[in-house]
């Protein structure tokens, strides 16, 4: 029954936002981060966002993105964040499989705590972010 489910606990793997900037304009761009020593593969990420955006409600698109395989102590990006959407709660539903077991995790970056205020190291990304692990 629902005592023989067994949900791995996800550990290792996180979500970091880093500021970038092209051409004189500003935006973040989102990254998973494996920080373990397994292998990760069919990495599937759902990203939306949704709040309040100068007095009107808003909500993104769903966006779908997949990384066959991402290795030990690497990131890889998957998705940029114009300035406007750090405004608003941004969602990552993270699934991935290590080994023969499929992992699953929410990770939720509250409205306006994508920002300057936030950064820390992220020592494999070799940059400052924000980070949810």
């Amino acid at each position: 029954m629902r005592k023989d489910i067994e949900i791995p606990k996800m550990e290792d793997v996180g979500i970091a936002i880093i500021p970038q900037e092209n051409e004189g304009q500003k935006f973040w761009q989102a990254y998973v981060v494996n920080f373990g020593s397994s292998t990760l593969e069919t990495v599937l990420i759902s990203s939306k966002g949704f709040g309040t955006l100068k007095g009107k409600e808003k909500e993104t698109a769903t966006m779908r993105h997949l990384i066959d395989v991402l290795e030990p102590k690497t990131g890889k990006a998957f998705e940029g964040l114009i300035e406007d959407l750090t405004a608003l709660t941004n969602e990552f539903w993270l699934s991935f499989y290590k080994g023969s077991k499929l992992y699953d995790k929410k990770f939720v970056f509250l409205a306006e705590s994508i920002s300057e205020d936030n950064l820390v190291e992220i020592p494999i990304l070799d940059s400052k972010g924000v980070l949810i692990k």
